[in-house]
């Protein structure tokens, strides 16, 4: 094979390779996300703009949508980057949503962690159990970082976990309102990535 025969050869292959790379990359388009693009995409909420402001109907529903969509394919630490880095705008952007909405948007953003939290406690054992909770009560300032609130809600995430212990971390996620999934969604998530650690 001549020496630009094969270069052809590798061109071909490459042009290919890259064609294909980019029809992938085209497909999970809509599955791939950031921190930044999850803030971004809550920083453009039309009522959340402008005061007076309200969107109905399908625009509202695709743009509350696209924000869930966007915030559950990020990990655990890119949720957390979202909202250290967010500030108040994670908070503002979910107490606009009426009951409905937040019940759609806690389904998809968190309900799953909520369930694989409850799977995994079920198949521990009592002590092992006491021993993530006790792990998690002692970290419990890390998880819920600087924000403003950080105090009261380090308080109130200390109840929460002697909750868990006493009511049985089941019943206790299952008659939680909305908005406390959504409180301690940052406690599941930190929880979730222990259970996964703790089967390794």
């Amino acid at each position: 094979m001549s020496g630009s025969r094969l270069w052809f050869t590798v061109l071909a292959v490459l042009t290919a390779l890259w064609s294909a790379v980019g029809v992938v990359m085209h497909l999970t388009d809509d599955y791939v996300s950031s921190p930044d693009e999850v803030l971004t995409l809550m920083n453009e909420t039309p009522w959340l703009k402008s005061d007076g402001t309200t969107s109905k109907g399908a625009l509202r529903a695709n743009h509350i949508n696209a924000v869930a969509q966007s915030l559950s394919s990020l990990d655990f630490e890119q949720r957390r980057e979202v909202r250290d880095s967010g500030g108040e705008l994670p908070d503002r952007f979910f107490e606009s949503l009426n009951a409905d909405e937040k019940k759609s948007y806690v389904d998809r953003t968190v309900q799953k962690h909520l369930d694989a939290v409850i799977k995994g406690f079920n198949a521990m054992s009592p002590d092992e159990r006491k021993n993530i909770v006790g792990r998690m009560r002692r970290d419990v300032r890390g998880i819920r970082g600087n924000s403003k609130d950080a105090e009261k809600m380090i308080e109130a995430d200390q109840k929460g976990l002697s909750e868990f212990l006493d009511l049985g971390i089941e019943e206790y996620l299952k008659s939680a309102s909305t908005e406390e999934k959504m409180r301690l969604a940052p406690l599941i998530e930190d929880m979730l990535s222990r259970l996964q650690g703790f089967r390794r």
